[in-house]
């Protein structure tokens, strides 16, 4: 007997288990060590070298060579210049320092909710000058004399054509390659793209060598979500050699205790690179990933002090920021020559009809790049969450509010599985019925067989054969069951899905993808390394309230494997109170809706379809 009660026990725990999915993000597990291997890289002609990727970091120079004589002018600027340049989109500002993007904001997007969409300080900064020496669109030459990225180009005047913005930065050192950069900016698009040129103005000796340039794209984004424990990634997309385009993520978990993390793509077509955060992303590739493009890239992380960026983190939570890279083997060309690099950065919202254009279409796969683990479940999450999303927005469209949405969603859900649920709590009430009647002989068995627990089981497992009872009653977990995926799929939405961003509810309710935070306290209460009270979130402890009264009001069992299952369920209200106290109030508010039905639903059946005891 003792056997069959510690399989239900271990069963219910697993099954319960599996809401802890969430853990992922809390308890990140530790990370492989990252590669360090070379990676072997083509250049366009058909040579191959094989070589470590530059990181954007610290790209180390080659052995010095011997100093040249100047034998042109040297090109550069006096002063930092900043330009700004608005679009319908975003307001960028550009630097002849470095020739280097410093700052970009989304104007159609704010931090928080309630804030006023015209104006700039509200507007969300995606891109940011988060440290000096680490700029975004940056171009990099290990061999150059002068580090590309802090130095002062020489800036040409803006030219507007066509509601295309131009921005040129040309350097030289008089004693190596001339570098030209280009940014254009249109009204009407989501990115920037760079046009970078590279000549030899009258080197012979550097002519038809191999070197690897770098190009940085974005350096960091802004870190929505690092309060709840949504840290940046980073994601390659290629495209291997049938054609087939994949893709592949890096989070928190691969750096977590990594202080500075680098991965090196491989052989397969490189066709963008990107760093996310929980709703936006900052893209780079090539303008036309059908040209010879970059066949080694690199992602790398570091970590900052919280001092230097914004976002409520606890004084002892470093923020990992990742940096995408695009490095290319070119061969330096002959004396008046030139070589060219086309790149573009996209920067806006991880969203499907922003990214399903032309231009953008290869960018696709970042709508879906979870943020986290889904304990293998992606294939059941991912199609699950569109459909739920798609539900959502209909309720959206006839309420006008992403609450009540939910609410009714959730009332939806109940409904479709009322006769699983009904049918369930009638098994349950015939077991216990059942259960009480053979108690006493149940009980002469365990008594007889006291001192023979294989013998006791046998007897035990032969009685419940005869009386047609049920070996492993685990009906108290089959509601858990029943309701987990779509739990699942509604955490995926608000890890996510950008429409509902700042939805609001009611009163102090103004953003469902975030804590309801009725009260914000002044110094955040922290009780465990993963545990941090920012606020009284009350949509959490009404929700574990309400669910544990839902459980009292189950039965109390006469059999003791399960009376010991409902006592283990019984913890699970409690459970995911501090589980989900920090994450999105939209999910609180959907178990607060299923358990307040759950009572109404338990009510109805036993009125209705349970008879009465005589």
């Amino acid at each position: 007997m003792e056997k069959r009660v510690t399989l239900a026990v271990i069963l219910c725990v697993v099954f319960a288990g599996a809401w802890m999915f969430v853990s992922d993000f809390i308890f990140p597990h530790p990370p492989a060590p990252p590669p360090v291997a070379a990676e072997a890289t083509q250049k366009p002609a058909a040579k191959t070298e094989s070589e470590p990727a530059p990181t954007p970091e610290a790209p180390v120079p080659a052995a010095k060579e011997a100093p040249r004589v100047l034998t042109h002018e040297a090109i550069h600027g006096e002063t930092e210049e900043r330009t700004t340049v608005d679009t319908n989109e975003f307001r960028a500002v550009f630097s002849n320092l470095g020739a280097s993007l410093r700052s970009l904001r989304l104007k159609k997007w704010t931090r928080n909710a309630g804030q006023r969409k015209d104006d700039p300080d509200a507007w969300i900064e995606l891109i940011r000058e988060v440290e000096p020496k680490r700029p975004s669109m940056v171009f990099l030459d290990p061999i150059s004399p002068d580090d590309l990225r802090s130095v002062l180009w020489k800036a040409e005047p803006e030219q507007v054509t066509g509601g295309v913005h131009r921005l040129s930065y040309v350097f030289t050192s008089g004693a190596g390659l001339t570098y030209t950069k280009t940014f254009e900016v249109a009204d009407d698009r989501q990115d920037v793209s760079m046009h970078v040129e590279v000549t030899n103005p009258d080197d012979a000796a550097l002519a038809g060598k191999d070197r690897k340039f770098t190009i940085v794209g974005p350096s960091g984004i802004y870190p929505e979500g690092a309060e709840l424990n949504f840290p940046m990634s980073g994601v390659f997309g290629f495209e291997d050699p049938r054609g087939t385009l994949t893709f592949a993520k890096f989070a928190l978990a691969d750096v977590v205790k990594v202080p500075d993390f680098s991965h090196k793509a491989g052989e397969d077509r490189l066709q963008w690179a990107a760093v996310l955060n929980k709703y936006f992303a900052a893209i780079i590739g090539p303008v036309d990933p059908s040209l010879p493009g970059p066949k080694l890239s690199s992602l790398d992380s570091r970590r900052l002090s919280d001092e230097k960026v914004e976002g409520k983190l606890s004084p002892d939570s470093p923020l990992v920021q990742f940096d995408a890279g695009l490095s290319y083997l070119a061969t330096i060309p002959a004396v008046g020559k030139s070589i060219a690099f086309d790149v573009m950065l996209y920067a806006g919202p991880r969203k499907k009809d922003v990214l399903d254009v032309p231009r953008y279409q290869r960018f696709l796969p970042i709508v879906d790049a979870v943020s986290g683990s889904f304990c293998g479940l992606e294939f059941v999450v991912l199609p699950l969450s569109k459909g739920l999303v798609f539900v959502l927005q209909l309720l959206h469209m006839v309420t006008g509010n992403w609450g009540i949405a939910i609410i009714l969603l959730t009332a939806l859900v109940k409904v479709s599985l009322f006769p699983l649920t009904s049918k369930q709590m009638v098994a349950m009430n015939r077991q216990q019925t059942l259960m009480a009647k053979y108690k006493p002989e149940l009980d002469r068995i365990r008594e007889k067989y006291k001192n023979n627990k294989q013998k006791q089981s046998e007897e035990t497992l032969k009685f419940y054969k005869e009386k047609g009872l049920n070996l492993f009653p685990l009906g108290g977990c089959l509601p858990l069951l029943v309701t987990m995926p779509v739990f699942m799929g509604l955490f995926y939405i608000f890890n996510s899905t950008i429409e509902l961003r700042q939805a609001g509810f009611v009163g102090w309710i103004n953003d469902l993808a975030k804590p309801d935070e009725l009260i914000a306290f002044a110094h955040p209460i922290t009780i465990l390394p993963c545990l941090t009270f920012r606020g009284l979130n009350l949509l959490p402890i009404v929700m574990g309230a309400i669910w544990f009264w839902q459980q009292k009001m189950q039965p109390k069992p006469a059999d003791p494997q399960m009376a010991q299952q409902q006592q283990m369920m019984a913890f699970m209200p409690i459970m995911m109170t501090f589980v989900l106290y920090g994450y999105a109030s939209g999910l609180s508010l959907y178990w607060i809706t299923n358990s307040a039905l759950g009572i109404v639903e338990q009510k109805v059946i036993r009125a209705k379809f349970i008879p009465k005891p005589t």
